[in-house]
């Protein structure tokens, strides 16, 4: 049993291989590929703030890290390794995730859509800030992206075809968003939920297809959630801890209308630049009783993950972060396309791809006025101009000033060390935070055995280091305050930064041996 007879019925449907907008697809891809690798690369004097984390954490690779799944992370060291330690290594891998979820939402979209409806779909992506501003962060959120796409593209080809291959597909793409978000559980529950309401789908639960999907996804996240078990839910505590809430009873509803507002600048801006097409009055398109799968599907792979977030919010009374709705609004353009009356008038048709065009030209220049103009305003930095080639090429100095060895560590603040590490020519192992929850490949004495550079933001109302940092390292040599200016001539006072060089085991057991000092 499939629904192949309902896909075959679709009036407006072609096929993929004849589209004669293929070559405007591809424009648009590339295009986006390169602006947002190269503006951020020009516009950024420093790699972003998960970027570094993603990085931070991809040198060490474990089954989960003390946020999130480890994907990105893995990700991050393996292009790192690959094309070097270089900022538009990882600005470039973040573009090939989000270029390849907008290819899958094409894709999908070509099943149903006229050529050119499907193109303005793809396009459209380009107004939703999630899809170009907020990609420039190397992180779960940009790496969850084609997951989701691919997952629904699979899983609407299982429901036409009912082939083995494709629910298996559904199911190693649903794992692999699980590896980078637990968030894509979400859509998981949409697709059972479109299997439980659509009688045309029901039927499907005769066969092996959706229990296929189950078995794969469980299969390939077992070693995660393992360790998820044995680490005591680390990631599922972050989560836990990121929508904290007063505890009231105005917190179930006062969150999920705080998220629904949250979102509408994600998805307002497609809403009106097809308004003009849509009409005064949206009116829902004809479909036939036999082809009401397409919009069935629009509505629950589209709308359903959304639903559910609100549900949550709602029963618990859970805070919800705005950035989670990153890939919740990819087939909304999708969805007003399908679900709605568009007009055939090709002018009007050409004025949206022309006003979709602008927005999505708009948003690089903005991103990179923003950059500039954001330390003027605020009068203080951010970590797009933060000083980390500086303060790397000062922590391995501290370290080459007296050992003629690669620095083996550099421990403290993790985004400090972090940078130094990254932005260091011997790209010493990171202590984040000096706290193994964060850093489990880590430890005191590893950093006293092998020695290495401590790192901490120097503070006029608490100077110096952490009180215990003496108590665990009592060896440690205070290298004074250094001080980096931003990259900004905005008028921001520089960074301070206080350093202490641990030194080696051996260095301390001889310098015992001798009854002399260390040198300082």
């Amino acid at each position: 049993m499939a629904l192949r007879d309902i896909d075959a019925q679709l009036p407006i449907a072609a096929a993929v291989e004849k589209d004669p907008a293929i070559r405007w697809v591809w424009i648009i891809l590339l295009v986006h590929l390169a602006a947002w690798t190269i503006v951020p690369t020009l516009a950024n004097r420093n790699l972003t703030f998960d970027s570094i984390e993603m990085w931070f954490w991809g040198q060490n690779s474990q089954l989960g890290y003390s946020k999130h799944p480890p994907l990105p992370a893995w990700c991050a060291h393996a292009l790192t390794s690959v094309f070097g330690k270089q900022e538009i290594v990882l600005y470039f891998g973040g573009q090939c995730a989000v270029v390849l979820a907008m290819w899958g939402v094409w894709k999908l979209a070509r099943h149903w859509l006229s050529s050119s409806l499907a193109l303005l779909s793809l396009l459209l992506l380009e107004s939703c800030y999630f899809f170009n501003w907020k990609t420039v962060q190397f992180n779960n959120n940009t790496l969850n992206l084609p997951w989701w796409a691919l997952s629904a593209l699979m899983f609407h080809a299982a429901l036409m075809q009912n082939r083995r291959r494709d629910w298996v597909a559904t199911g190693v793409f649903l794992a692999l968003g699980m590896y980078t978000k637990y968030d894509i559980a979400f859509l998981g529950l949409s697709m059972v939920a479109l299997l439980v309401v659509h009688p045309g789908a029901r039927p499907l639960w005769r066969t092996a297809g959706p229990y296929l999907t189950a078995s794969t996804t469980l299969i390939l996240i077992a070693p995660h959630l393992i360790w998820t078990v044995s680490s005591h839910f680390p990631t599922i505590q972050y989560a836990m801890n990121r929508s904290q809430h007063a505890g009231g009873f105005l917190d179930h509803i006062v969150n999920p209308l705080t998220f629904l507002l949250s979102q509408t600048a994600a998805v307002a801006p497609a809403a009106l630049l097809l308004w003009p097409a849509l009409g005064q009055k949206w009116k829902l398109r004809d479909w036939n009783s036999d082809q009401s799968y397409v919009r069935s599907f629009a509505l629950f792979i589209g709308m359903g993950p959304f639903g559910l977030y609100l549900l949550l919010s709602a029963i618990t009374g859970a805070k919800l972060s705005p950035g989670w709705g990153a890939p919740l609004w990819m087939f909304w353009p999708l969805l007003l396309l399908t679900c709605f009356e568009f007009s055939n008038d090709p002018i009007k048709l050409r004025w949206v791809l022309y006003r979709a065009t602008m927005v999505a030209t708009l948003f690089p220049i903005a991103f990179v006025a923003e950059r500039f103009i954001s330390p003027y305003v605020l009068q203080n930095w951010s970590h797009a101009a933060f000083p980390g080639q500086e303060l790397g090429a000062a922590v391995q100095q501290a370290w080459h000033g007296e050992y003629a060895t690669t620095l083996p560590w550099v421990g403290g603040d993790w985004w400090l060390a972090g940078n130094a590490s990254f932005y260091s020519e011997d790209t010493p192992c990171i202590y984040g935070d000096l706290d193994r929850r964060v850093s489990p490949w880590a430890s005191d004495e590893k950093l006293r055995t092998a020695g290495g550079v401590l790192v901490w933001s120097e503070d006029s109302k608490h100077p110096g280091p952490p009180a215990d940092w003496q108590q665990r390292f009592p060896e440690m040599h205070s290298l004074g305050v250094i001080e980096i200016p931003y990259h900004t001539s905005a008028k921001v006072s520089p960074a301070r930064f206080g350093m202490a060089r641990v030194p080696p085991a051996n260095q301390v057991e001889l310098a015992n041996k001798l009854d002399q000092p260390l040198r300082r």
